[in-house]
Order: structure tokens, then sequence, then C-alpha cells
């Protein structure tokens, strides 16, 4: 997504209505923002989704509906609200178009006057603005972040930010250990079921909605507390997106040529040397993502990693408190294997055959639905799915501490710590007080 396609574009002069019989998920969007970039529709979609979810289980609270013109009330309730949300978080200066561009430093205001004309970035918001204090939860897969979020999340009045790059997608639920309702205890989750699992989620669309949640949550005084097992998208959180990496579709088609003529492992044997750190974790049969890393080294000389993060310069709008979960390896890959074959006995298997038609390419590689999707086909026993999605598990596990070691400012916790709570309830009280935590 390039630098035009991250504006957000909020107008003075919000379109008109649609028209009666169209659905209210499009009048939502439509007043808020101008629709046209995927970003902006995101965006709209997500703060639609939380307000549609809260007023459903009011209802069922209830246990009344609304006749249709309360709900047009609503709408048009809820329109203002969004719109308060967004310009409070970034609020307009003057007349004309307000764009919100996100860049290495974070959220940058651009505006362009009533009329027309060149677009200007107004550089005094961002040096105005005290950063965002927010809390992350890192470790390795089945470390207990989830749980441990939502205790913080009671003890601060805070809300949760999935950092998942599987929990965005509906229906993907035993297989991400997303967590339940139940487990929820009435906090609420952000970033999780947003997308359909035939849609495409990458770190740029996660980091827009991210963003949004945190500038929604900073407005109602609430602590953004950030958990997840994907580290590329918690980099990018922290750090922000550099430049996007460039495109040529001749240099594309040629290795595409290659892919099919040389083969898979010739390609990634080639990723794996110019750029290790994009291979691990991938998989000699991913030919897009493969085709597209040697694309951008082709044209750059560089690694295609060297793109998706601004190489460890922090963003000045934001103090992370970061708290990591450590188990010894033998403890984690215990853990790691028993959830695994929980997930089976609680119908991995159900679950996947109930998606495998609809699943996206990048979908389908997540840990646990590809080794679930060869067992459906055919391809293996189920209790060779069940040792192939341990392993994988294991590895990712590995994958993700080789990240988080590079991040120095991690304060690391024993995750099998009886007060576990207690430690993390008071490194959190003396980062919000502003007291050394180090």
């Amino acid at each position: 997504m390039d630098r035009e396609q991250q504006d957000l574009l909020l107008t003075e002069n919000s379109p008109a209505d649609v028209a009666d019989e169209e659905k209210y998920e499009r009048v939502i969007p439509r007043q808020i923002v101008e629709v046209g970039q995927q970003g902006v529709k995101d965006i709209a979609v997500h703060l639609f989704w939380n307000w549609e979810k809260t007023r459903r289980d009011e209802s069922k609270e209830n246990d009344r509906d609304e006749g249709i013109d309360d709900f047009d009330q609503s709408c048009a309730d809820h329109r203002a609200k969004c719109k308060k949300i967004l310009r409070g978080a970034y609020p307009a200066d003057g007349d004309g178009r307000i764009a919100l561009a996100h860049g290495a430093n974070g959220w940058r205001r651009r505006r362009q006057p009533r009329g027309g004309g060149p677009w200007t970035t107004i550089v005094a918001d961002n040096t105005a603005r005290m950063p965002v204090p927010l809390i992350v939860i890192l470790g390795p897969t089945a470390s207990g972040k989830s749980a441990l979020a939502v205790r913080l999340a009671q003890a601060f009045a805070g809300e949760v930010i999935s950092a998942d790059a599987f929990a965005v997608y509906r229906g993907m639920n035993i297989g991400t250990a997303k967590i339940t309702a139940e487990e929820q205890h009435g906090i609420s989750h952000h970033l999780m079921s947003v997308f359909e699992v035939e849609e495409r989620c990458d770190v740029s669309r996660w980091l827009t909605l991210a963003e949004v949640a945190i500038a929604d949550l900073r407005a109602r005084g609430h602590l953004p507390i950030i958990a997840g097992g994907t580290p590329l998208y918690v980099k990018a959180l922290l750090e922000g997106l550099s430049a996007g990496a460039p495109r040529d579709s001749t240099v594309r088609a040629a290795l595409d040529a290659r892919y099919a003529s040389e083969g898979s492992e010739a390609l990634f044997a080639e990723l794996t040397r110019i750029d290790p750190q994009y291979a691990v974790g991938r998989h000699a049969n991913d030919q897009r993502r493969i085709v597209r890393a040697l694309e951008v080294h082709a044209l750059t000389g560089q690694p295609y990693s060297s793109f998706h993060t601004t190489d460890g310069i922090r963003r000045t709008d934001l103090a992370p408190l970061l708290i990591g979960l450590e188990w010894p390896r033998e403890a984690i890959y215990a853990r790691i294997n028993q959830r695994a074959a929980a997930m089976f006995a609680n119908g991995l298997v159900e679950e996947v055959r109930s998606l495998a038609s609809r699943l996206s390419p990048e979908a389908a590689q997540a840990v646990g639905y590809k080794e679930v999707l060869a067992y459906v086909r055919g391809e293996c026993d189920v209790a060779r799915a069940l040792e192939l999605v341990q392993q994988k598990s294991r590895n990712l596990a590995k994958h993700q501490m080789t990240w988080y070691r590079g991040w120095p400012d991690i304060h690391w916790l024993p995750g099998s710590a009886m007060d576990l709570f207690a430690q993390a309830q008071a490194l959190v009280n003396k980062f919000l007080a502003g007291q050394p935590t180090g």
C-alpha cells in the first residue's frame, strides 16, 4: 500500500445520505470518510462492526428489537460518534480536507484547502500530543499472553488489541486458539474476527485498524493492551512501516516462469541465501511470497525483510511497555504439544473441513490449518497431521523468540510463576506512574 492509499480522508462536507434501501453498513462508512482506499473501508467497517456487536448484545440483554425509526436514529448518532472519535484523536485545523498519513514516525496530519490545492503536512500535531501509553504482551505461542492481557485490562481499565495474523479471520477459532467470550471476562477485544477467510490481511492492513483502535481507546480514556503472536505486526506498530517495496510485472513474470521450470526448492534456496530473515517460517511451496521477495531483491538489491519496518527506530507518538512471558524450552514445548492435541479433540478437523473451500492462500498457510488441510485431502492420516501441527507450532515458537531477542527493552517474566500477574501489575503501575521499570 503506497502513501496515497494510506491516507484516510475526512471531509467537512460529508457525502449525502444514501438511499434508504441500502444497507446501514454502507451508510456508516460513507458518512465517516470518503471511501475508495481499502484502509478507509476497513476503518469504517471496524467501527461499525464493534458498534453493531454492542447493540446486538444489548438487545439480547433487554430482550427486545428496536424499530426502524430507532435504528435510523442510532445510525445517525453512531455516525456522529465515529466522526468525533477520529477528529477527537486527530482534530481538524481550519477549513478543508484532513488526511491522516502513516509513516515511520507515526500518524501525521495533511491538509488540503477547501476547493482543492496542494496538500501540506501539519507538523505541530505530532509534537504537541503526548505519547500514547500502551502495554504489549509478548511471548511464544501457548505462553499465556491472552490470559495475562485480560487480567491487566481488568486491573487498569484497558481493552485488548489482538496482534495475531490469523485471529483476524472469522471462523478460524480453534486452530488460532482464539480467546473465547467466557475467557474474555467482559473485556473488549479488538481486531479479532474482522475479516472473512476469503480476504487478504497483511501487516499494512492490520496496522491501519490497530491505529484506529488505539485512537478510539485513547479518546475513551482506556489503556490499549496489545497481545498476540505475530512479531512483525507488533514491530510495525512500534516502529511504523517504511516505504513500500517496488513492483515490476516483467520481473515478477520472469520469476514465476523460473518457479515453474526450476522448481520451488531452487527458488526457496535462493531466497534463504539472500534474505534468511524473511525465509524463516516460509515454505518452499509458498510461490507468491517467494516470488515477491525475489522480485524486490532483483529491483533493489536489498532483502525484502528490510522494507517491512523502520529497522529499530521507534515511533515517538507511542510509549510502550513490553512484557514478555518466558518459559524453559521443554516446558513451552510440552504446553504446545498439549494444546495441539486439545485442538484436535475440540474439533479442529471439522473446523478446517468447513472452511477448506473458502480459505485464502494466506489463511491456508496458518499453522494448524495447512497440516489439517493435507489430512482432509488424504495426503496423511490424522495422527501424522497432529504430529505436524505440534512440530510446526514448536518451530513457530522458536521463530517468535528469534524476533524478540532483538528487542532489548522487553521485561521478561517467568510464565510459570504463581505471582505472574502481581509481577506484571507492579511493572504497569511503575510505568503509568512514570517511574523506571528496568
